[in-house]
């Protein structure tokens, strides 16, 4: 509601607050992988070349952590438009679960849960038999120039793209 948000941060000084805390986990956590040397490099599933990656599972260790990422994720979740959570990793079901809890405790034990789902975001692209539904929120683990989106809607035009969030971007921010 309106004006019951008084005693928040504004919102930049919570983005801030998120971005910095994201940063200190994956740090902390080893969640970037670096290659050694030149001549090493990793091969996404998307087929892209990089000499980094992000490693979630190395991320995901400790729940205060987790819930931390899934609060983040509370302002794409509308419980009442919601019918599933689509994750594109198992690794990141955990924040999907979390998200969930953190939904139950804020509305209480009349919230119904909805599923959750891992897929191949790169699989689901290409393949006509995996739909995604426009009552779904979708969960990418991470991307670094956010054209999964692009993909997503294109497989299927029913997604708004309202409800995709990337947990870890290192993309421009527009």
């Amino acid at each position: 509601k309106e004006g019951d948000n008084k005693d928040l941060p504004e919102h930049n000084i919570l983005s801030k607050m998120l971005k910095d805390g994201l940063t200190h986990i994956i740090k902390q956590r080893g969640g970037l992988i670096e290659a050694n040397g030149r001549a090493h490099h990793f091969v996404f599933p998307s087929g892209k070349h990089s000499n980094k990656f992000l490693r979630t599972g190395n991320i995901l260790l400790h729940s205060s952590e987790i819930y931390f990422l899934a609060y983040h994720l509370l302002k794409y979740y509308q419980e009442d438009e919601h019918q599933r959570i689509l994750c594109d990793t198992s690794s990141i079901n955990t924040i999907a679960f979390a998200l969930l809890d953190l939904k139950r405790k804020f509305i209480g034990n009349s919230f119904n849960a909805v599923p959750v789902i891992s897929f191949s975001p790169y699989d689901g692209i290409f393949s006509k038999k995996i739909k995604f539904f426009q009552n779904s929120l979708i969960i990418v683990s991470s991307s670094t120039s956010g054209n999964i989106i692009k993909k997503l809607i294109k497989h299927d035009g029913r997604i708004d793209p309202l409800n995709i969030a990337i947990l870890f971007f290192l993309g421009p921010l527009d």
